[in-house]
């Protein structure tokens, strides 16, 4: 269980169950109930038509889904994409491109991005810097916000490579992928 997993006693992890989710699930950040899904948008991988909306061009989203105990969506609404029944998302941000990471943590973001043999950045956004909006979905409404320059606190410069980042409640961790050469 869980318990293995944080004490490091697990010698595998077995899924019990899963679910389709309106992103590509680049990345996944969970905030107290709340899993948040992504997708990476570079030069070779495109967001989803739906994905970009209210005309702010936002190059990607993260999708909201509020979750039980087990881990489960809480809604039950659906819709098709790309011939999958998909869970609606509660929730919506639009990205900026190259996110290979994201945590949420109360109204604070981090994104870790990262492309090629570019460095990368840690950037750090307050979500209430942004503008509240209804995104359609394909079936129903969520509500959404965009992340960009408006909502953008500081950003840091990293080393080529930056990927995944998790919140342990003191420290913010970075994963890179395997050695780049220049």
């Amino acid at each position: 269980g869980l318990e293995g997993i944080v004490d490091g006693s697990a010698q595998r992890l077995i899924a019990q169950a899963g679910f389709a989710v309106d992103a590509r699930a680049s990345f996944l950040s969970i905030d107290g109930d709340t899993l948040w899904t992504g997708d990476f948008v570079g030069p070779k991988h495109h967001a989803a038509l739906h994905h970009r909306f209210a005309n702010m061009h936002t190059a990607a989203w993260a999708t909201a889904y509020d979750v039980d105990d087990e881990g489960v969506p809480r809604g039950t609404a659906k819709y098709q994409v790309s011939g999958t029944r998909v869970y609606a998302p509660s929730r919506v941000l639009g990205l900026p491109e190259h996110v290979q990471g994201m945590v949420v943590c109360g109204d604070i973001v981090a994104l870790s991005r990262s492309w090629s043999h570019q460095d990368s950045t840690l950037e750090f956004h307050r979500m209430v810097a942004t503008t509240m909006m209804d995104v359609q979905l394909p079936e129903g409404v969520a509500t959404g916000r965009v992340l960009g320059e408006q909502s953008r606190i500081m950003s840091l410069p990293m080393p080529a490579g930056s990927q995944d980042l998790s919140w342990d409640g003191r420290q913010l961790l970075v994963t890179f992928e395997g050695a780049h050469r220049r």
